[in-house]
């Protein structure tokens, strides 16, 4: 959870066999104690919201896992997406409190497969990612 907004990553229960993609869950609480509701679902983000994505050039995006963060300076979200087979989502969006819907501004893919090749790391022709962590932030006014 972060600010008002939930998110439930939609995985397989065995990711690995690609059976079927998954996606993600957006949601925002509604915090008004009058209100007949606790949460709308703002969007589900799945293989259909990534193949316009900058980078990417696959038909179906296997969901491993998924992350949320807030940048209270742009006042974006950004959320990370795991796909199974050679990287990651960055999906960039704007959310007000009170809305039930989001704005995304940017989705692009990052190629970690390519990117470890290019540095030296061969990955195994199976190998799948489950979770990338986001471990640290730095700063980039021109973003």
């Amino acid at each position: 959870m972060v600010n008002n907004l939930v998110m439930i990553a939609d995985v397989s229960e065995h990711p690995q066999f690609r059976l079927r993609n998954g996606g993600v869950f957006l949601y925002a609480l509604d915090l008004n104690p009058m209100s007949e509701n606790d949460m709308w679902e703002l969007d589900y983000i799945d293989s259909n919201d990534f193949q316009g994505a900058a980078g990417w050039s696959g038909d179906d995006a296997y969901i491993g896992n998924s992350h949320l963060m807030y940048d209270g300076f742009d006042q974006n979200y950004r959320l990370y997406v795991t796909e199974l087979n050679r990287g990651l989502f960055v999906i960039d969006f704007l959310h007000k409190m009170g809305e039930r819907e989001i704005n995304i501004i940017t989705t692009n893919y990052i190629d970690l497969n390519k990117l470890l090749n290019d540095h030296g790391f061969h990955m195994p022709a199976d190998a799948t990612f489950l979770a990338v962590s986001h471990t640290g932030v730095k700063y980039n006014p021109v973003f």
